[in-house]
């Protein structure tokens, strides 16, 4: 491995899982979010429940917060496999495949 490879690996080491059940009520994070929702109507392969969408930025914009806080250096870990939307962790609470859009 070079060293390039080495380092990425060491600061994806520094990382968490998504904790989907990172919720808030406060309306300044409801704003946020119905700002967020708005941009990203723009692009075009966004689509999607408006209700669901939007519960599912403010899951992510949460969690990137409080990582954020915690450590802004850490990444959030998240798993890609069609088996965790199908059967897993996201499939409980409703969140879809398309949610990742790396895909």
């Amino acid at each position: 491995m070079n060293d390039i490879t080495i380092a990425k690996a060491e600061e994806l080491n520094n990382s968490e899982l998504l904790d989907v059940h990172r919720w808030s009520s406060y309306q300044e994070v409801n704003n946020a979010v119905d700002y967020i929702y708005d941009e990203m109507t723009q692009l075009e392969n966004f689509k999607g429940r408006p209700i669901a969408r939007k519960r599912h930025i403010k899951v992510v914009i949460l969690d990137l917060y409080v990582k954020w806080l915690t450590d802004p250096e850490m990444y959030v870990a998240y798993q890609r496999g069609s088996d965790a939307y199908q059967q897993g962790r996201y499939n409980k609470l409703h969140i879809p495949r398309s949610t990742d859009r790396n895909r």
